[in-house]
């Protein structure tokens, strides 16, 4: 029967726990298991036990990941230490070490009582340089109820989710500027999305000779819905995407 716990096979042959399905949130348009990276956390020296959940920062969504441990954690180095095994959306935004993890009376971790944590992204902040460039700033500016950003800066990171990308799209063409959903939430940037290359095959992620190449063929799957799955290849893999022709009439008549 279905147990509900989400486990995975490991080089050694070990059954790995990584936690629990019913931990599954979607995050940004990506489905994000809350387990997987709290099993990463776990291993960490020095921390005793931890919870990561998504809270609104902001006016924006975020994973934040709360711990307790004996000593002071360099957080730093544990983002980097999670980097290394998770994708970059997987990687928690805000971090707190705390006393103790709030339990409910059932002895397990509520979530509902986990602090709001302050989150500090470190941004680029280059101004723009034209008058599109201006002209989204501005929109992304009021999306997001900040201007602490940069025209280079990935704007996921800073709390863009696919409905605010909708809205994205539709405020700029209101404004003259013709941009896609797809082309956005694969650019990120504003300086990114307004030169971006309409290609049928694009690489998704830098091409590195050292890294095998996978060929992702998005047929009637459109790309948003296999982006996790894409993310997830772009660690060890070159990854290649060929879009349906459908995708690209309007592209290919304008031209």
């Amino acid at each position: 029967y279905r147990t509900g716990d989400l486990v995975r096979w490991s080089n050694t042959g070990d059954i790995e726990f990584l936690g629990r399905l019913d931990n599954q949130v979607k995050l940004r348009g990506l489905r994000i298991e809350l387990g997987e990276i709290e099993a990463r956390v776990s291993a960490y020296p020095g921390i005793k036990t931890c919870a990561v959940d998504v809270k609104e920062v902001a006016g924006a969504q975020h994973i934040c990941c709360y711990f307790e441990a004996d000593t002071m954690i360099d957080t730093d180095d544990l983002r980097t230490f999670i980097a290394e095994k998770l994708t970059d959306y997987m990687v928690p935004t805000a971090y707190m070490q705390i006393e103790k993890l709030p339990l409910t009376q059932n002895g397990k971790v509520n979530r509902r009582a986990l602090p709001i944590p302050s989150i500090t992204i470190q941004t680029e902040n280059v101004a723009p340089e034209n008058h599109k460039e201006q002209i989204l700033f501005n929109i992304v500016s009021e999306l997001l109820h900040t201007d602490n950003f940069g025209v280079t800066d990935d704007l996921t990171k800073l709390g863009l989710t696919s409905l605010l990308g909708i809205k994205l799209v539709v405020m700029a063409g209101k404004q003259g500027i013709d941009i896609k959903l797809s082309d956005l939430m694969k650019a990120r940037s504003i300086r990114n999305v307004l030169t971006y290359y309409r290609g049928i095959a694009c690489w998704l992620n830098e091409y590195k000779k050292e890294k095998p190449v996978v060929v992702v063929v998005c047929g009637a799957t459109p790309f948003l819905d296999m982006r996790p799955y894409c993310e997830a290849l772009c660690k060890d893999h070159s990854v290649l995407i060929f879009e349906p022709l459908s995708e690209h009439y309007d592209h290919i008549f304008m031209d």
